[in-house]
């Protein structure tokens, strides 16, 4: 905040970066970046200041940031599942079952779901462009029974299915993951599951991509580990 964005340099960002890299992961750092970059592009495009270049173009980054290959291994959801709380276990089965983010989960409502085609509307989305999705037959079975549990009132205006904030779902799956032993496991890794998993089913890119809303198909590749034992059947 104390140096003007005109004698703002790559130096000062990657004195920035080194410092915040000693706290946090290189995504977050890379994600921090981003939203400034962004910043800085409506002030030169649409603010009209005068600023040659967008000095964030001009970070370099070491080839360190490996992306997660994180997915269930033998055992580790049904233990998920048996440990969960019964609302964590409907919200653990529908994100494993249709890829969807951890804030599109928690947003969704009983008029998003379209029962007799099977489908979920996702309105809002992190890329701005709202998709609907096919809902697995364990998918539509969680979120009938939340739906059961969570109706007992009715209330005036309606609300999402899964009454928890997102840093209320983050502690709780933080403290359900150390009771059993899967500490290295985060939420996210749900979706990489799921997304791996319509690929195991069959599914093209183009379809996969339909579902999870990814735009950028190598970013969805990044997000793709199938198990080879999945391809046996298959190759016969």
């Amino acid at each position: 905040g104390a140096i003007p964005l005109c004698d703002l340099t790559p130096a000062h960002l990657a004195r920035f970066r080194d410092e915040r890299l000693k706290l946090v992961q290189p995504q977050t750092v890379k994600r921090d970046l981003s939203v400034l970059s962004s910043a800085i592009n409506t002030a030169i495009i649409e603010w009209n200041i005068p600023l040659k270049m967008n000095p964030v173009s001009m970070i370099r980054w070491k080839k360190t940031d490996q992306p997660r290959d994180r997915r269930f291994e033998d055992g580790e959801e049904s233990r998920l599942l048996d440990h969960a709380t019964p609302s964590m276990a409907r919200m653990i089965t529908v994100a494993v079952e249709t890829a969807v983010r951890r804030s599109e989960l928690l947003r969704i409502k009983r008029s998003h779901i379209n029962f007799s085609k099977q489908t979920l509307e996702i309105g809002l989305t992190k890329t701005g462009k709202p998709r609907t999705i096919p809902l697995s037959s364990r998918a539509l079975k969680a979120i009938k029974e939340q739906l059961r549990a969570s109706e007992k009132v009715i209330p005036i205006e309606e609300r999402p299915i899964f009454q928890i904030t997102g840093s209320c779902l983050f502690k709780d799956f933080q403290k359900l993951r150390e009771e059993i032993g899967m500490i290295d496991f985060r939420w996210h890794d749900l979706r990489h599951e799921a997304t791996s998993r319509l690929f195991e089913k069959g599914l093209n890119t183009m379809e996969v991509a339909s579902i999870t809303g990814h735009e950028d198909l190598k970013m969805l590749k990044r997000y793709t580990h199938i198990k080879p034992e999945s391809l046996v059947a298959r190759l016969g």
